[in-house]
């Protein structure tokens, strides 16, 4: 933990250095879909993988090579759905029950990055904060979009921490040439978006990477652990670590 925030303490000087240099200080935005695959003690209790998105923001500069920064992932590792009758006493009207189990993993982290060219990989050390929930909800089987009720069937926190390696390519970024080949579509959104929230583009970029994320030991439930007797709801309970290995791809955004 110590050498963490001795890390975020020092990306940040560098980035203030930068800036008092002449710099221009940079902040990416971005976001994507997450692939969350359970490992060790994790894996032996639930073997699906989990399907999500995430965002991240990133502060640096353009001549520093240090990034500190923040993500949220939210993944769905798994989900089950049914039918009942609304009541003992009225056994025709039917609705949708549905328990999804939920992972957010909320990090903080610092990134190596070279600051500019067409290719960027980078490496990242990363903490934070498991989140593990199960969720129950009853929605209208006519408007699915409505959920009548929802419980909380069990939650924990587990402490994360872990590192990263990605790469991001540049697919777009500002020219003195008013129509570029290739780019005319996406330089128009670009600088739509610029002109409305008055902000000065500095690129638009794929990124795929890879984290490895050691997790705490927390109490979670997954699909099959809730289980109806004779009116009686039992949770079997699981306990263990949460490491968990993470794929995302996405597309992020430069500003100035």
């Amino acid at each position: 933990m110590s050498r963490f925030v001795r890390l975020c303490l020092m990306a940040f000087a560098v980035i203030l250095l930068a800036s008092a240099a002449g710099s221009e200080p940079l902040i990416r935005i971005g976001g994507g879909l997450d692939l969350g695959y359970p490992q060790e003690e994790f894996r032996d209790n639930v073997d699906n993988t989990g399907v999500g998105g995430g965002l991240f923001i990133a502060i640096g500069s353009t001549d520093a090579p240090l990034a500190i920064g923040g993500s949220v992932d939210f993944m769905q590792y798994g989900s089950e759905e049914r039918e009942s009758p609304w009541s003992t006493t009225i056994p025709d009207v039917f609705v949708d029950v549905r328990t999804t189990n939920d992972l957010v993993a909320a990090q903080l982290f610092v990134r190596l990055q070279p600051p500019q060219g067409f290719l960027q990989p980078y490496v990242e050390g990363l903490i934070g904060l498991n989140y593990l929930s199960t969720t129950t909800s009853v929605a209208d089987q006519v408007d699915q979009s409505e959920e009548i009720a929802s419980s909380k069937n069990l939650s924990d926190v587990a402490f994360s921490y872990g590192a990263g390696a990605g790469v991001a390519f540049r697919v777009w970024k500002p020219s003195d040439d008013p129509d570029p080949e290739g780019e005319d579509e996406i330089g128009d959104l670009v600088e739509d978006v610029a002109e409305e929230d008055d902000i000065e583009v500095e690129s638009v970029r794929i990124f795929l990477d890879v984290r490895y994320m050691r997790g705490g030991e927390a109490d979670y439930l997954k699909e099959g652990s809730i289980t109806i007797d004779d009116g009686s709801v039992h949770y079997d309970v699981l306990h263990s670590r949460t490491d968990m290995v993470i794929f995302r791809i996405g597309v992020s955004l430069g500003i100035m």
